[in-house]
């Protein structure tokens, strides 16, 4: 006759996992996921916008304070490669420029001026996946503000769109050169 710990050694169970456990977790995870991933993306192109508003902001508010500081005509255009002034390519960066004669167009010269003599402040780019922006036609392709800060003629608004081609936020430019940002319109087109 077997012993007490005889017994116990045989209907004790075996360490581990089972394949049926093993799967009912896999599938838990799979719905978790699953069920995670729009939240994610969602938040991915929040922040997508958030960084191109931002962007186009600093660019704005500095191409007005170098117009003031400078005490000449400043001007910011959308660029997709840094060398020249292009409509709606405020999503791939633009081109800050000084421009005592008024000029409002920029192609970089090797010297770092622009064709007709102004110099190029700064030019950003920025490659990549990002939020796209649409401008109306007032400021489709430049700003200009003059030495007191004011975008006469230069008023619009920028609409940030994010990868899904909805608009998110907008960037209001009024004439004495304010800049603020704003929910969009619902019927906002982002060009789908």
């Amino acid at each position: 006759m077997p012993t007490h710990h005889e017994t116990a050694a045989w209907t004790r169970r075996a360490g581990g996992t089972t394949l049926v456990s093993l799967l009912t977790v896999m599938a838990i995870l799979a719905v978790l996921v699953t069920a995670g991933i729009p939240s994610f993306r969602s938040l991915i192109n929040q922040h997508a916008v958030w960084v191109v508003q931002h962007d186009l902001t600093t660019g704005i508010q500095l191409a007005r304070q170098t117009a003031v500081s400078t005490g000449n005509v400043a001007v910011i255009c959308g660029t997709r490669t840094g060398a020249s002034c292009e409509a709606q390519a405020w999503s791939d960066g633009w081109i800050i420029f000084r421009s005592p004669s008024g000029a409002t167009d920029c192609n970089v010269q090797p010297d770092g001026r622009c064709h007709h003599g102004g110099v190029v402040d700064r030019i950003e780019l920025f490659p990549g996946n990002r939020a796209r922006v649409l401008a109306n036609q007032n400021i489709l392709r430049r700003i200009r503000f003059d030495a007191l800060g004011a975008s006469r003629f230069s008023n619009g608004t920028f609409t940030v769109c994010d990868r899904d081609g909805i608009a998110r936020r907008q960037l209001v430019l009024s004439n004495v050169g304010r800049l603020r940002t704003t929910e969009p319109a619902p019927a906002s087109d982002c060009g789908k």
